[in-house]
């Protein structure tokens, strides 16, 4: 898997996560990215609602799958800290030596009260100068797309709009920056596809009507001939 999704059973949790799936799995990277070497997109990614109903033993087809992932999204709403089994699969998911690979989708406005405290790790950063290395203890936190707002129309707005391109850019092997840039030339020429065939099919029904007017305008003239011929 390109990615494991994880995150709480509950609203609006479910339906982001549901949403985040099908945009994944069916983004289609910009053909100049492509042609760079960028893949053209993500093979599979891993929701347990998708993927488990066919397995027999859940906890098993989890540890599988984590395994299988290269990286792992945490859906973070205030409902997040309180699920044992997202804190799991972030343990098992670190405990893999991926802790790197963890990426975090803010839902709720407070990221303390939403990130589940396995999220906020710690790790020894080495800096090198020229006289000696120094090592330093930090907080870590993972990586995070914004899409909090007043209403989930708005979430899934954001992270349709923008915030996936967070998530991809990672699990592509570009920078967001690229994949910004290219989306929002390609939505440009949709727009100006859109504005140009909404001219051609004015300018079509304007002609067409023209040209009914004309033939209503000629047959109009033709009788007025006739009745003058047989009065003559």
């Amino acid at each position: 898997y390109d990615a494991f999704i994880s995150y709480r059973h509950v609203e609006p949790d479910q339906t982001i996560a549901r949403k985040l799936f099908n945009l994944l799995e069916h983004y289609q990277t910009p053909k100049a990215l492509s042609r760079k070497g960028v893949p053209s997109k993500l093979t599979r990614v891993f929701r347990d609602e998708e993927e488990l109903p066919t397995s027999k033993n859940l906890s098993e087809s989890i540890q599988y799958a984590l395994e299988k992932s290269k990286y792992l999204i945490v859906l973070c709403s205030e409902e997040t800290p309180k699920s044992k089994y997202v804190a799991q699969e972030i343990e098992i998911f670190k405990a893999l030596g991926r802790e790197d690979r963890i990426l975090a989708v803010l839902i709720g406005e407070d990221a303390t009260k939403c990130f589940p405290k396995e999220l906020l790790g710690i790790k020894d950063l080495t800096i090198l100068n020229k006289e000696r290395e120094n090592k330093l203890t930090v907080d870590i936190e993972p990586l995070a797309a914004n899409i909090h707002d007043k209403t989930l129309r708005g979430m899934l707005k954001k992270l349709e709009d923008k915030e996936k391109l967070r998530l991809l850019a990672p699990m592509l092997g570009c920078s967001f920056d690229d994949l910004y840039g290219r989306e929002v030339k390609r939505k440009s020429k949709r727009v100006l596809l859109s504005v140009a065939s909404t001219v051609l099919t004015a300018l079509l029904i304007f002609a067409l009507l023209f040209l009914n007017h004309a033939n209503q305008k000629r047959s109009a003239q033709a009788n007025l001939l006739n009745e003058i011929d047989q009065n003559l």
